[in-house]
């Protein structure tokens, strides 16, 4: 008779919260997915009314215009994913390239948002906020690579908790898109000058995505207690 089969144990080690709330990396990770979620989420639920009722184009036009846009933010999303591979490689696995490169990319995606708005032309409005979604959806790989160094067993629930934090930009993209045009629309603001503002609020909520990337330190574990120097 053969010796007994030992399988394999399917236990969790519990999550070390008490660590895990004082990391200043939980904060600025889900700080950064805050502000991706306001970006991704401002363009795919207001930017065709933003077309419509901003730009005073058609109902179609605000479709294709707004297509146009969302393809940006998936072409960013696949592009992302490549690039900080080759970035990592070139840079002999140097972890501190996927928060540079974040930096830049959201950075740039604010800075594309503005510009978009010196345009009267609603096409050129599009195609610069096109890049600007881009930019903002090229980083994401980027932060799941960071989330998997810093996160050791835990990293399922890790991802969890600070994608579900995400829910919060999400959530104000709604609120603020809405309340803010509903509000410049009674005191007599039309087109432009109704929604332009809001996005001027874009533009803060991806440079605090930029600082915040800024901030990370991927060579520090958000579950494991920081080595006190001898």
């Amino acid at each position: 008779a053969g010796g007994e089969s030992k399988l394999p144990s399917l236990t969790q080690e519990p999550v070390p919260w008490g660590i895990v709330v004082r990391s200043p990396n939980v904060l600025w990770l889900s700080t950064i997915l805050i502000c991706a979620a306001f970006a991704s989420y401002s363009y795919m639920t207001w930017f065709p009314s933003y077309v419509e009722e901003g730009l005073g184009r058609s109902k179609e036009t605000a479709g294709w215009l707004t297509s146009f846009v969302m393809g940006g933010g998936a072409a960013g999303s696949m592009i992302g994913g490549w690039a900080v591979d080759r970035l990592l490689s070139r840079s002999g696995g140097n972890k501190r390239v996927r928060c540079w490169l974040g930096t830049t990319v959201m950075g740039c995606s604010a800075l594309l948002v503005q510009g978009a708005l010196l345009f009267d032309d609603a096409e050129m409005r599009a195609a610069l906020m096109a890049l600007a979604f881009f930019c903002s959806m090229f980083q994401i790989a980027a932060w799941w690579g960071v989330i998997t160094d810093v996160s050791g067993k835990h990293v399922a629930v890790m991802f969890g908790l600070m994608n579900g934090l995400g829910t919060f930009g999400a959530m104000g993209a709604q609120l603020l898109f809405g309340m803010l045009s509903d509000s410049l629309a009674k005191r007599g603001y039309v087109g432009k000058a109704q929604w332009d503002p809001s996005f001027d609020v874009l533009s803060v909520v991806l440079l605090i995505g930029a600082i915040a990337w800024g901030l990370v330190r991927p060579e520090r574990s958000v579950v494991e207690p920081r080595a006190v120097p001898s």
